[in-house]
C-alpha cells in the first residue's frame, strides 16, 4: 500500500538565490533521502516571477533534479490569475512551501491556494505575515530587522547563512601552491546579460592595468556564470583588445551546481566583483574582495517591487529609474553581503561611474599588502559565520511535516 503523498515545494528564482540558497537546501534534502527514503514525499521546484531573474533559471533547476514537479513563472501566473494548476500536477492534501528566493508574495499565495504551511529564508525581510509560520534568517541583525517589520519573535529563527553551506559543498579554501610567487586575481562580473556586456570589459581592462603595475607574476581568472548568454559574452569580448582577453584564464561553468566557480574562487588572492551572492561566497572562503557598483547604466540595475518595473514604462521609464538609482545608490550602506553583516565595509567598495583605473588602484594596494589581505580574510569569514543553516532548516521542515517521526518508525 503506497504512502499518502506529501508535497514539499521549494520556490526560488534569480541566479544568486538558486546557487546560494536553494542549492545547499536541496543538497541536504537529497543527502537525507539517500540515507533514508521517505515514501510519498514529492519534491517540487517552482521559479516564480522575479525582477532579478536571468531567464535561464529553469535549466538550472532542472539540472539540480530530479524533481517530482518543476514549474516556472507562467505556471505561477496561471495559479494566481486563473486558479489553474500546472498540467499533470495534482496537489497532495498535505504539504509545505519553503521560500528560498524571489518575492515572498508568490510563495505565500501558492501556499494559501494549496492550504499548505509556509516557511521562508530571508535576509530579514518579513512580509505577508499571515502566510509564514517561520522566518529563517542568517544572523541576529536580520532577526531584528524581521521583527521590526512585524514578525513575532517566536516565528523568527537564526539558522546561519545558507551561502556558507553552498560554498562548503563546492570548494575548500586550499589554494594551489605556487613556486613563482604569483598571485591570482578573480573577475566575477555577474550573471545577467547586462552585467556581462557592461562590466566584464571594465574588469578585464582593470586586470591589464594590475598586470602592468604589480611587478610580480599574476594569473587573472574570469569566471563566467552558466546564467550568462554566449551572445552577451561575445559582445563583451568584442569591447576589449584581443591581447587583454588572451591574458585571462576563462572558467565557464560546466554545471549548474557551481563546482567550477567554487574551485576558481578558492584559488583567488583577490577578487573583483559586483554586489550579490558572489560576495557572500567569496567572504565564506575569506577571499579579499573589491566590490564595484557601476552606475554607467543605472536603468538596467534590477530592483525589487514596483520600482523595479519603473524602467519598463515606455518613454520616461528608464530615465526615471536611472534618476532614482543615482539618488539612492550612495545611501544604501555597505555593498558586499559580509560587509552588511559586519555593519562596515570590510574590503574596498566602489560606487558610481567607476573606471578600470580606480579598480586597479585598490587591487594593487591589496596585492602588495599580504598582512592586510590576511586580516580582511579573517574578518570576512567571521562575518559570514559557520555552516549548518541548511541542516537546521531541513530539521524544521521535516518536523513540521511529521517526517521526523516517519523516519524514526
Amino acid at each position: 500500500m503506497s504512502a499518502e503523498p506529501v508535497d514539499l515545494i521549494l520556490t526560488a528564482n534569480g541566479p544568486g538565490e538558486i546557487a546560494g540558497w536553494l542549492f545547499p537546501v536541496v543538497t541536504e534534502i537529497r543527502r537525507r533521502l539517500q540515507e533514508r527514503p521517505i515514501p510519498g514525499l514529492r519534491l517540487i521546484a517552482w521559479a516564480p516571477p522575479c525582477n532579478f531573474a536571468s531567464g535561464r533559471e529553469l535549466p538550472a533547476l532542472e539540472a539540480l533534479g530530479p524533481w517530482d514537479g518543476l514549474y516556472g513563472p507562467d505556471d505561477m501566473w496561471a495559479v494566481l490569475l486563473r486558479s489553474r494548476w500546472p498540467a499533470g500536477y495534482r496537489p497532495a492534501r498535505r504539504g509545505l512551501v519553503l521560500f528560498l528566493g524571489g518575492d515572498l508574495f508568490y510563495a505565500a499565495w501558492v501556499a494559501r491556494r494549496l492550504g499548505y504551511a509556509a516557511m521562508a529564508y530571508t535576509e530579514g525581510r518579513a512580509r505577508w505575515l499571515w502566510a509564514y509560520e517561520r522566518f529563517f534568517v542568517p544572523n541576529e541583525a536580520a532577526a531584528r530587522k524581521a521583527m521590526q517589520m512585524g514578525a513575532p519573535a517566536q516565528r523568527v529563527e537564526v539558522v546561519g547563512d545558507l551561502v556558507v553551506d553552498a560554498v562548503a559543498a563546492r570548494s575548500s579554501r586550499a589554494p594551489e601552491p605556487v613556486a613563482d610567487g604569483s598571485v591570482t586575481v578573480g573577475l566575477f562580473a555577474g550573471s545577467r546579460d547586462f552585467e556581462i556586456r557592461w562590466v566584464l570589459p571594465m574588469f578585464i581592462e582593470a586586470a591589464a592595468i594590475i598586470r602592468r603595475r604589480l611587478g610580480r607574476p599574476i594569473r587573472v581568472v574570469a569566471v563566467v556564470s552558466p546564467f550568462a548568454s554566449q551572445t552577451a559574452l561575445e559582445q563583451a569580448l568584442g569591447a576589449v583588445p584581443d591581447e587583454e582577453a588572451r591574458a585571462v584564464e576563462w572558467v565557464r561553468e560546466d554545471g549548474w551546481d557551481g563546482a567550477a566557480r567554487g574551485a576558481a574562487m578558492a584559488r583567488c588572492d583577490v577578487a573583483i566583483t559586483v554586489p550579490g551572492t558572489v560576495t557572500a561566497e567569496l567572504g565564506a572562503l575569506g577571499v579579499p574582495t573589491i566590490t564595484v557598483l557601476p552606475l554607467h547604466r543605472p536603468d538596467l540595475i534590477p530592483l525589487e517591487g514596483l520600482i523595479g518595473r519603473l524602467g519598463d514604462l515606455p518613454g520616461v521609464g528608464p530615465r526615471l529609474k536611472a534618476a532614482f538609482v543615482r539618488r539612492v545608490a550612495h545611501r544604501v550602506g555597505p555593498l558586499a553581503i559580509p560587509s552588511r553583516r559586519a555593519g562596515r565595509a570590510i574590503g574596498p567598495e566602489l560606487v558610481g561611474e567607476i573606471g578600470p583605473e580606480a579598480i586597479a588602484v585598490q587591487a594593487v594596494a591589496l596585492l602588495q599588502d599580504e598582512a592586510r589581505r590576511r586580516a580582511v580574510g579573517v574578518a570576512l569569514r567571521q562575518a559570514m559565520g559557520p555552516k549548518g543553516a541548511a541542516a537546521r532548516i531541513v530539521d524544521r521542515v521535516w518536523a513540521r511535516l511529521g517526517l521526523s517521526e516517519a523516519m524514526a518508525s
